[in-house]
């Protein structure tokens, strides 16, 4: 595999010595990626549900909540309204989901008062 194809295999699966030696079945980058990420009996096609059934109980609670971070709640108030779910229930569930690297943390470097100035 040439030299630039290996980088971006080993980037998009972060030097994971199990995800390695998965990869090094196939002889390309495109093949690997089509039948292990994108086919529904592909082994990264199942990751998130096996590390997830993996570190939690309540796999539904965790599914409903990826699922509404899916369609663009990205709020407490509103995936806890999206799930049925009291929102102060919610934060535990976020917090082992931002640990697990499934949802991340943003935070402007200026803050809100500098885009509350900058948009008037």
């Amino acid at each position: 595999m040439p030299f630039k194809k290996a980088l971006q295999l080993y980037l998009i699966i972060d030097g994971v010595p199990e995800y390695l030696l998965k990869a090094s079945e196939y002889r390309n980058l495109h093949e690997f990626l089509e039948k292990e990420f994108f086919s529904k009996n592909g082994y990264f096609y199942r990751e998130p549900y096996f590390i997830i059934s993996q570190e939690f109980k309540g796999l539904k609670t965790y599914f409903s909540i990826l699922n509404a971070l899916a369609y663009g709640y990205t709020k407490p108030t509103a995936i806890a309204n999206f799930t049925g779910i009291e929102t102060r229930s919610i934060y535990p569930y976020l917090e082992n989901l931002l640990r697990l690297g499934f949802r991340e943390r943003r935070v402007s470097m200026f803050g809100k008062r500098f885009w509350k100035a900058w948009k008037n």
